[in-house]
């Protein structure tokens, strides 16, 4: 049999359990439940009705019986009256016993509370895992976010009435708790995402070929229109406001535009070719299409979102050099892409050999355009733009990585036998997730610095962590006895690593240590969930600078970014 004085999960010694049988370790908040005899704890016991006033205290069931009433002592005389001072006696401990009992009942009522309402330790708002409301995994959109709060809308399920009704709703989160402001009639029992954009007042929701005109602050139904096609899935950018007007693109490859207050759309566009795509960057409408004629190249146009036309056409290339012959040209479906805080977009494309070209969107003047280093096709899943690097790993298992200024590229070089994935530009630091591709994969993260291209260190993390790559389908990833995963969360200069355990259900967040790689300090909290057993289901609903959005086993909840703040579920029992 384990101790049952020691942390199964730090080592730290635990407190004597509470009447509920509960051991709260005071290092990791890992709560455990010690082997009483049979029948204790015993169940919560209701309190009285009020209006009754005061009645007898409840039996609690399993408790020890009462001991009998002791006989009459031998200088106690029959009939004899008792002296003032044991009369006080008398009262007084009465009075005791009903404090004592008083307090058990607090007692017992509290770690009940605290071991059914999802408790994710100090710190943790109560989460109602018992609620008949869920929200569904992988459904949350943020669309108002500050310090003091977050909203999102996510796709709820309520089981209440005995069959399941979905809904759309917008929830508020805070450091003291969650609630629901609103949700709409049902929707149907098949939809488990909404695609989401706020104009005005108004709040847009894609469903399937179902397009919903909301009133923001309230959620009433102002008019619903039908598309022509259903809303492509996995595009974020595929449904978006670009000013005063909201652009669908469907997945029959045709781009509408509509405004606020009617169901008309402004204007409809046929894309020539079926992957080609839209992109929004700085509040700019771009549209990546094939040629009408094959001698032309594939151009991107800006295009005005109230009018549908075109107002400007770069047509990004490379020219033929000595290594390849021929020029490199977009592909319909790349992505135009931001440079954070420069005000100019990007595109980075090319087959067999890779291209990126930087140009300014107002005027259409092209900065440069150059080829990276020897790099293969690029995977445009994996492009990470930073402020003065953009980074793109290729089909030939090599990371490129090109200077934004003087557009200088060169290849960084990865650990043997392992395999590495761009996951965050910090300064000019890249951190890759890592793991080894011979024999059982050991894994862990690889920095670089990108002023020099030299790789600065290699370590491998505890567990063997899984990293958690960006997923437009905002999949989920189930955490196994043994394989944990880590998501790195950029917070300004630093990097933080939030590492999910599923057999120990905790969270443990660390500060990425830039110049070595090791990780410092931390916390470490167990996270909500509505089962105490089984493989808990983890999906990243969104990551902000002052909480990380997740869902584990359809239990939204807000974690702080530095693990040390208030854990909030929703719904939240309040």
């Amino acid at each position: 049999m384990a101790d049952s004085s020691v942390c199964s999960a730090c080592g730290a010694m635990l407190p004597l359990p509470d009447l509920a049988g509960l051991q709260t370790c005071p290092s990791c908040g890992r709560v455990t439940r010690s082997e009483g005899g049979p029948g204790w704890p015993a169940p919560p016991v209701q309190a009285p009705d009020p209006a009754s006033q005061w009645s007898a205290p409840a039996p609690i069931p399993g408790a020890p019986a009462a001991p009998p009433t002791p006989p009459p002592t031998p200088s106690k005389r029959p009939g004899a009256s008792p002296s003032p001072g044991r009369l006080i006696g008398c009262a007084v401990v009465p009075i005791i016993v009903i404090v004592a009992v008083a307090g058990i009942l607090v007692a017992v009522l509290r770690s009940a509370s605290s071991s059914n309402g999802g408790s994710s330790g100090p710190g943790s708002v109560a989460f109602d895992r018992s609620s008949s409301l869920i929200t569904l995994s992988g459904s949350v959109q943020v669309v108002a976010s500050s310090a003091e709060r977050t909203e999102v809308i996510a796709v709820t399920q309520d089981t209440d009435t005995g069959s399941a009704v979905r809904r759309l709703a917008r929830i508020r989160f805070t450091a003291e708790g969650s609630e629901e402001l609103w949700h709409t009639d049902p929707i149907d029992d098949s939809a488990y995402r909404a695609q989401v954009a706020v104009v005005g007042d108004t709040l847009f929701a894609g469903i399937g070929d179902d397009l919903l005109a909301l009133d923001a602050g309230t959620g009433e139904q102002r008019w619903t229109a039908t598309l022509s096609d259903k809303v492509t899935l996995g595009c974020e950018r595929c449904f978006s406001a670009v000013g005063d007007h909201l652009v669908v693109r469907t997945t029959d490859a045709y781009v509408a535009s509509y405004a606020e207050r009617s169901a008309e759309p402004l204007w409809t566009r046929r894309l020539v070719s079926p992957q080609g795509s839209i992109s929004v960057v700085g509040g700019r409408l771009f549209v990546v299409d094939e040629p009408e004629s094959d001698d032309q190249l594939t151009a991107v146009q800006t295009v005005d979102p109230a009018t549908g036309k075109t107002v400007r056409t770069v047509t990004p290339s490379c020219e033929p050099t000595a290594r390849l012959p021929w020029s490199l040209q977009l592909s319909p479906g790349d992505p135009v892409r931001e440079i954070p805080g420069a005000g100019d977009v990007l595109a980075v494309f090319g087959f067999g050999e890779s291209c990126a070209v930087r140009w300014n969107p107002g005027t259409g003047a092209i900065r440069w355009a150059t080829t990276f280093a020897e790099s293969g096709s690029i995977s445009q899943d994996g492009v990470v733009v930073g402020a003065h690097d953009v980074v793109a790993p290729s089909t030939s298992s090599t990371i490129a990585v090109l200077d934004l200024e003087t557009h200088e590229s060169r290849n960084l070089e990865a650990p043997a036998d392992t395999t590495v994935v761009p996951a965050q530009i910090v300064g000019r630091t890249l951190v890759a997730g890592s793991a080894t591709n011979r024999g059982t994969p050991k894994r862990g993260l690889v920095g670089w610095d990108l002023t020099s291209g030299e790789r600065t260190w290699a370590v491998r993390l505890s567990g063997d962590p899984e990293l958690i790559a960006p997923d437009p389908y905002f999949s989920s990833d189930a955490l196994f006895e043994g394989s944990p995963r880590v998501l790195l969360v950029p917070d300004g200069d630093d990097l933080r690593a939030f590492t999910f355990d599923g057999e120990q259900r905790t969270f443990a967040v660390a500060t990425v240590d830039l110049a070595t790689g090791d990780l410092r300090g931390g916390a470490r909290r167990g996270f909500l969930s509505r089962y105490d057993a089984g493989t808990p289901s983890l999906t990243v609903e969104a990551v902000l600078p002052d909480r990380v959005l997740v869902s584990i086993d359809n239990a939204l909840q807000a974690l702080p970014p530095d693990g040390n703040g208030t854990v909030v579920g929703f719904p939240d029992g309040h």
